[in-house]
């Protein structure tokens, strides 16, 4: 039986006494990257986010130094709304009129008539002079 010399652990064998104590107690090997390395990269990383913040606050309110950007928000106003052409402006006034009768007190009672199947249709009296 072997004790470890750093905590005491009781082993079998040399072997386990040496796998344990590299384990436990060796030196890790690994890259030296020094702590002002490490700092740097940081500093790096944390800029480049202000940058990023900075850069969006700048496109969301504009504020790009003196520079006009009326072309930018034309180009913003322009894909907002789409040309209209002359048809959808003509449907759009007819729905606002229909909206218009809709909403005051509207009976179609009485501008539709019944139809009865029954009845014979009314043939128009150039529609007859061609029959004749």
């Amino acid at each position: 039986m072997i004790k470890c010399k750093v905590c005491g652990k009781w082993l079998k064998n040399i072997r386990g006494y040496n796998i344990h104590y590299n384990r436990m107690h060796g030196v890790i090997q690994g890259e030296n990257i020094s702590i002002p390395q490490i700092e740097e990269l940081l500093n790096r990383m944390r800029k480049l986010e202000l940058d990023n913040i900075f850069m969006k606050y700048q496109l969301k309110y504009k504020t790009i130094g003196n520079k006009s950007v009326e072309a930018i928000e034309r180009i913003r106003q322009d894909n907002q709304r789409p040309e209209r052409s002359a048809n959808k402006n003509n449907m759009s006034n007819v729905v606002k009129d229909l909206k218009g009768i809709f909403n005051e007190d509207f009976n179609y009672h009485d501008i539709l008539k019944p139809i009865n199947p029954i009845e014979e249709p009314i043939i128009p009296s150039i529609m007859v002079e061609i029959l004749v």
